[in-house]
C-alpha cells in the first residue's frame, strides 16, 4: 500500500530530511574539531577532546639542565672563600670530614679543622685552604716538620671563630676582636681577619691567611716570638708581624725566614 503515497509530497520530505541530517552532520565535526585542536579557545591552555569530553590538557615545563659544578682545586697561594650568610655566634663547631695526604718528613702531626656554626664558613671549604697552606712546600714541611689532616682526634685543632667566641676561648689573652692564638693544642683564628685580611702588613688575603696559620702552628709545634733579623729581610714567621715589621718585610712562608726580601 506505500506505492500508493503521493510521489512527489514525498521527494520533497525525503530532501528535506537528507538536508536535516547533513546540517547535524557538519555542526557535530565542527564541534568536534574545536576540541581537538583548542584553536577557539580564548585562554592560552591548549585542551584535548577524549570521548568527545573537554578537558585541560596538563602542560610539564622541562626542570631546568643541572650542571655539575666542581670547586677547582685549591691552588698554592690557598683561595678566598666568599661569605654571604649572616654572621652569628654560637660557640658550636662543625668538623670539616675526609683525610689529607702525609706531605713533609719526620714525625707526622696530625690536625682536624672546624668552622664555628654561625660562622657563614662551610668546613670543608675552609679545610681545603688549610691543607694548601700546612701542606705547600715553603711551609713548615721544608723544616723538617710533616703534616696529615683527619677528621677528628687529631694532635691539634685548627678553629675558624667568630671574634666573640675568638675573644672567649683565647682569654685571659686579650685578642681584642681581631688577633687568632694558640691555646692548648687548639689553633683559634679570628673570622673577622680570616675573611678581611688585614691592612696592617703588605699582604693579600691569601698571603694573611697563609701567615695567620703558619704562625699560630708554629706555636702548636714549640716555637716562640722571635724578632727581625735585619733591614730587608724577610720576617720569620714566629715573628707578630702584624703588630710591627721593624725594617723586615712581611712574610708568610717558614722557609722564606731571614732570606732577602724583594
Amino acid at each position: 500500500m506505500d506505492e500508493d503515497l503521493d510521489h512527489d509530497g514525498g521527494g520533497r520530505a525525503w530532501l528535506i530530511f537528507v538536508a536535516v541530517i547533513l546540517m547535524t552532520a557538519a555542526a557535530g565535526a565542527a564541534a568536534w574539531f574545536t576540541m581537538g585542536d583548542g584553536s577557539s579557545r580564548a585562554s592560552g591552555t591548549p585542551e584535548t577532546a577524549v570521548l568527545g569530553k573537554r578537558t585541560t590538557a596538563s602542560t610539564t615545563t622541562a626542570a631546568p639542565a643541572t650542571t655539575s659544578t666542581t670547586t677547582p682545586a685549591p691552588t698554592s697561594t690557598a683561595p678566598t672563600t666568599t661569605t654571604t650568610a649572616p654572621i652569628t655566634p654560637t660557640g658550636r663547631f662543625l668538623a670539616a670530614g675526609g683525610t689529607s695526604e702525609v706531605r713533609g718528613t719526620g714525625t707526622v702531626h696530625t690536625y682536624s679543622v672546624e668552622a664555628e656554626e654561625g660562622s657563614g664558613v662551610h668546613p670543608d671549604e675552609l679545610a681545603a685552604i688549610v691543607d694548601v697552606i700546612l701542606l705547600d712546600q715553603r711551609g713548615w714541611t721544608a723544616k723538617g716538620y710533616a703534616f696529615q689532616r683527619v677528621p677528628s682526634g687529631g694532635s691539634f685543632t685548627i678553629s675558624l671563630a667568630t671574634p666573640d667566641t675568638t675573644d672567649a676561648i683565647c682569654a685571659p689573652l686579650d685578642t681584642a676582636g681581631r688577633f687568632s692564638c694558640h691555646e692548648g693544642h687548639r689553633v683559634v683564628l679570628n673570622l673577622t681577619r680570616w675573611n678581611e685580611g688585614t691592612t696592617d702588613l703588605a699582604l693579600d688575603l691569601n698571603g694573611y691567611r697563609a701567615e695567620v696559620v703558619n704562625h699560630e702552628v708554629g706555636h702548636e709545634l714549640g716555637l716562640d716570638h722571635v724578632g727581625c733579623g735585619g733591614a730587608g729581610l724577610h720576617a720569620p714567621v714566629m715573628m707578630q708581624q702584624s703588630k710591627g715589621l721593624d725594617g723586615c718585610a712581611a712574610n708568610p712562608w717558614p722557609a722564606l725566614d731571614g732570606t732577602p726580601a724583594g
